[in-house]
């Protein structure tokens, strides 16, 4: 009876428990959120979970709307992003930072509807998205409404890669409108007047060294529509045909939040459209050797200070301590064309490139060092700072606007009027050798010292010489737009620099008149023989002097002994 009564309760117990599971649902994997039309929305995706956003608008007239792009953004880390429940990467999903669709209305069709899948791929952390679907009105062009090559054929998003140094923002031709209510979409490259739409690269700039997502999320709302595109962004080169190709470069500053978006115009319709905004920051969140939480490591901030001591130093007294300049001078000329060198024939890491290029340079300081100790040539060695003084003057004038001039798109033109630029300060300053070497040790060792300075304060000042070995190091880069942010911080810096390297030219021409100093340093061997010529006099003039006592000494002791010691005498 125990057993019976036993087996009954388990029954009854089991039946209880399937009632409960049929009135208790199951959670669904999938979390539904609204989303309206010409607006943002901030949504939190848990770990390795979805969501679901219906995008729907029943008062949706298609004389007036032709598409819609739907794209959500992250600030770090990539999620998926489908147009389907089931995520199919090679139809309706992808997996990024920064997805989107284009999204067509047809005259078919009862009111726009659609659902936009969001599903974090991390099993650990939950993500913070933002979601806009934006409504394009007829005839407006398509944003990369034409890509064979993508899984995607209507992909509105924007292809970035980026290094250290550039930034490479690459799309592919967008496609013409149409109107919903009286035609299909169109193909791909199937558009009337599709070859005429133009293309122009806009980027905004915000939060140097700052990770705030809601500082990145915020600046991504500025630029994903025309008209904030229009009123904060910054437009980068000249604008683009079909002819062109879809690639453009700009400079890289690694921690610098940027967002980049393409502006496509149709010149038939005077309408415009916006790609899918992409935020970089010029390095990687993930990467664990050399990502954005090393970017202003604590070594470089101590090497940058020790040299921003050394380039005060020299510019308040580099020229009277000139053997000392050879040698810096003769570091750095065998420093960049070692580094230059390497890093075009040679595949090592940046490390083991820097590594052996400063080894090189000390070497070339010492060899500098005994060519100017044994054969003087102070001409050539004025010269030859005078050179590097051009360098700078140089790098400052193609660091402007007139860096991305057209003519110097091209390789050639671009390194013969830089090398022209470098021999302005040297040509013009020779004839009076000790004012060219006081300018350009105040000029060089005041920027030397603010470069110091600009790496507490994250400047741009330093990529005014970055860029030119940029271009040196890549030369195919040459074509690499120099955009960078100059603000508040740099205004301060550059008028410091300024002011340095008028008080050193001043301080250190005042004192070489008031010491009554020659022009240049004399010899140093020269001054080393006279020395040792000195040295060797006093210590055999002393020889002579003692040997000439003692004979003395000897004549008088025997004078003595003769005058007071013979007997023969008295």
């Amino acid at each position: 009876l125990t057993c019976v009564a036993t087996h009954m309760m388990s029954s009854w117990l089991y039946v209880l428990f399937l009632i409960v599971c049929m009135i208790q649902p199951t959670p669904s994997f999938f979390v539904a959120q609204t989303l309206g039309f010409n607006g943002t929305e901030r949504y939190e995706i848990n770990a390795n979970r979805s969501i679901e956003l219906v995008i729907d608008d029943y008062s949706l007239s298609f004389k007036q709307v032709s598409f819609a792009v739907l794209q959500a953004h992250s600030q770090k880390f990539a999620f998926t992003a489908s147009l389907n429940e089931t995520p199919n990467y090679y139809e309706n999903a992808m997996r990024s930072t920064n997805p989107g669709f284009v999204v067509y209305y047809r005259s078919s069709s009862r009111h726009g509807t659609f659902r936009l899948y969001l599903k974090s791929d991390d099993a650990v952390t939950s993500q913070v998205v933002e979601a806009m679907a934006l409504q394009y009105p007829s005839y407006a062009p398509i944003p990369f409404g034409c890509c064979q090559t993508c899984d995607i054929d209507t992909d509105p998003t924007l292809n970035v890669t980026f290094n250290p140094w550039y930034t490479r923002v690459r799309f592919e031709i967008a496609n013409s409108g149409y109107n919903a209510s009286t035609q299909n979409p169109p193909l791909c490259a199937g558009g009337d007047g599709f070859e005429k739409l133009t293309y122009q690269l806009y980027l905004y700039r915000f939060g140097e060294m700052s990770y705030s997502e809601d500082l990145a999320l915020s600046a991504w709302q500025k630029m994903a529509t025309v008209d904030g595109l229009k009123s904060h962004g910054t437009e980068v080169g000249s604008s683009l045909s079909l002819a062109d190709i879809k690639l453009v470069t700009v400079s890289s500053v690694p921690g610098q939040g940027v967002v980049y978006n393409i502006l496509v115009y149709d010149p038939n319709t005077n309408m415009e459209a916006v790609y899918v905004p992409y935020i970089s920051y010029g390095c990687s969140f993930k990467a664990k050797v050399d990502g954005c939480d090393a970017v202003g490591s604590v070594l470089t901030m101590v090497i940058m200070s020790i040299a921003g001591l050394i380039g005060l130093f020299f510019c308040f007294a580099g020229h009277r301590y000139f053997i000392i300049e050879v040698f810096l001078v003769g570091f750095l000329y065998v420093a960049f064309f070692s580094f230059v060198l390497l890093s075009n024939y040679v595949d090592w890491s940046h490390d083991a490139r820097l590594g052996t290029s400063a080894s090189l340079g000390i070497l070339g300081g010492i060899l500098f060092f005994i060519i100017y100790f044994r054969f003087y040539l102070i001409l050539g060695f004025v010269l030859l700072g005078g050179v590097v003084l051009g360098f700078l003057f140089s790098s400052l004038l193609f660091f402007t606007p007139f860096g991305d001039l057209s003519p110097w798109q091209n390789l050639l033109d671009y390194w013969v009027a830089f090398v022209c630029g470098m021999l302005i300060p040297a040509v013009f300053l020779l004839m009076w050798p000790r004012t060219l070497n006081v300018v350009t040790t105040s000029v060089v060792g005041s920027y030397v010292f603010i470069i110091g300075v600009n790496t507490y304060v994250h400047g741009v000042l330093s990529y005014v010489v970055l860029d030119i070995i940029k271009k040196a190091v890549m030369p195919g880069e040459i074509k690499a737009y120099t955009d960078y942010p100059f603000e508040m911080p740099d205004i301060i810096l550059a008028s410091v620099w300024g002011f340095l390297s008028v008080t050193g030219i001043i301080f250190q021409l005042w004192r070489e008149r008031k010491d009554k100093r020659p022009n240049l340093p004399p010899w140093p061997y020269q001054k080393w023989k006279a020395s040792r010529s000195r040295n060797y006099g006093s210590k055999s003039g002393s020889v002579e002097r003692s040997g000439e006592r003692r004979r003395l000494l000897e004549t008088a002791g025997s004078d003595s002994v003769s005058s007071y010691g013979s007997l023969s005498d008295r």
